[in-house]
């Protein structure tokens, strides 16, 4: 694993690993960042930038919205089979790393 430094392609390596299996069976599937996620080679946009482009559309995940801390914040609406009717909403809150509550020297959390 990766033990601080920098080793290029470290990210993309392990993605690739992770998203294999769904990838290879068209699963799609959504992710949100935590606090130690961009201490690798990747900026937390980058490692969304990544999921996308090797995952293309099965990767649901999303940036936004601008003004609110973090990149990884977003829902996704579950429709029920065969209609436009929303049976659920699975939302997705980036913690970041550092910085709670205006407390850079404190972990990372929502709100």
């Amino acid at each position: 694993g990766w033990i601080g430094g920098s080793k290029s392609n470290w990210f993309h390596d392990r993605w690739k690993e992770l998203t294999e299996y769904a990838n290879s069976k068209n699963i799609p599937y959504a992710f949100t960042l935590g606090n130690h996620d961009d201490e690798a080679d990747l900026s937390r946009l980058e490692i969304v930038k990544l999921a996308s482009e090797l995952g293309g559309n099965l990767s649901l995940s999303k940036v936004g919205p601008e003004g609110v801390r973090g990149v990884t914040n977003y829902w996704i609406n579950i429709n029920k089979h065969g209609s436009e009717e929303i049976s659920a909403r699975l939302w997705f809150f980036d913690s970041m790393n550092y910085g709670c509550a205006d407390n850079e020297a404190s972990w990372g959390c929502i709100g």
